[in-house]
């Protein structure tokens, strides 16, 4: 993900300040999924950028749970319908709930997700697998919650409400 900035022209607007999965990375190109068709986007000044996005780690992680979800479907059966017509609707990835080991008087990412909570801010999340796939996604961290008892450890979870598309992709 980049943050892209610094783009001139009368629809720069709809570039600058947007946070883009990247795709069809070469050397020294990217293409992000941004509609453009029809706007005036004038980077010939050579000044529009694309910073990476900077992740927080959330440690201690040791289960997940998602990302998933459904689309719903939508009967639209006439009355000239021979049988029951159906139409799909938009997907709904879901959440994803994180299992961790609770820490968070010294995890910053555990810190980081309580904040996000408490100030009901969308964010930009990668889950990164062993093999270094990634799913990239934003959304909502929902719900912290610890348990424990006694002489054991304490566990926690983060529950993150996902909005619009999850991006899988392999490095």
């Amino acid at each position: 993900m980049v943050t892209l900035a610094d783009f001139a022209g009368a629809d720069a607007a709809n570039l600058n300040g947007e946070t883009p999965v990247v795709q069809f990375v070469t050397t020294d190109t990217f293409a992000v999924p941004i509609d453009t068709t029809g706007d005036t986007i004038d980077d010939n000044t050579d000044t529009a950028t694309g910073t990476p996005a900077s992740w927080i780690e959330v440690g201690e992680v040791n289960t997940w749970d998602g990302p998933g979800g459904s689309a719903t479907m939508y009967e639209t059966t006439h009355l000239g319908s021979t049988a029951k017509e159906k139409m799909v609707g938009l997907p709904d990835e879901g959440q994803i709930t994180l299992g961790l080991n609770w820490d968070l008087d010294a995890d910053s990412g555990q810190q980081a997700a309580m904040t996000a909570r408490n100030g009901r801010t969308e964010k930009n999340f990668r889950l990164t697998f062993s093999d270094s796939s990634t799913a990239t996604f934003a959304g909502y961290v929902l719900g912290m919650s610890s348990s424990g008892s006694v002489d054991d450890k304490v566990s926690g979870s983060i529950t993150i409400e996902i909005t619009g598309a999850v991006t899988w992709s392999s490095i």
